[in-house]
């Protein structure tokens, strides 16, 4: 099956992965063969703000990226993580990259 054949499917999901500093986190799990660990599967609502995006380019520049950290209520991980030093995201090289999962 072509990509024009998998791009008119109804069961495409969109996936970002955020690198920051060598660590990977992500809305799913990828299908590229790179593996993120469980608890680093925590982005949600991402936002692209004052870019259009051509999809046939390998890279866009993005001057905004934003993103929401979902997680679990009951163990708050993430937001322990940050709170504890927040130092270790700021001024890191930040790499997003965005993938089509096929269901």
């Amino acid at each position: 099956m072509g990509y024009n054949d998998e791009a008119v499917k109804k069961d495409l999901e969109l996936n970002v992965v955020v690198t920051v500093d060598g660590v990977h986190y992500a809305m799913k799990q990828p299908d590229s063969g790179l593996v993120i660990d469980s608890d680093k599967l925590v982005v949600d609502d991402p936002r692209v703000n004052g870019v259009t995006i051509d999809i046939r380019k390998v890279s866009t520049p993005i001057g905004t990226f934003s993103f929401k950290v979902k997680e679990d209520n009951e163990d708050p991980n993430m937001s322990t993580i940050i709170m504890q030093d927040a130092t270790q995201w700021l001024k890191k090289e930040c790499v997003v990259r965005t993938g089509i999962l096929t269901g």
